[in-house]
């Protein structure tokens, strides 16, 4: 729900899902983690996914699908 002078709670969400140093953004879309936390693109066991770091598409999906709802 839009507040007075058209502000949303969400603003701040936006913010962190578009900046390249501390949030979200990367190269290929959404990252999973923020790139200010400690676990972000830090190594694995060689035999598990590495879930925090690159967009991953069902995380990405999931970023456009809440877009699309607010702007509705």
């Amino acid at each position: 729900m839009a507040a007075q002078g058209g502000a949303t709670k969400y603003d701040g969400m936006w913010a962190s899902l578009f900046d390249e140093k501390e949030g979200f953004w990367g190269k290929y879309g959404p990252t999973t983690v923020a790139r200010r936390e400690t676990c972000f693109n830090r190594s694995q066991d060689l035999e598990e996914c590495n879930w925090a770091g690159p967009s991953w598409p069902y995380e990405t999906s999931r970023v456009l699908v809440g877009a699309a709802n607010l702007l509705n």
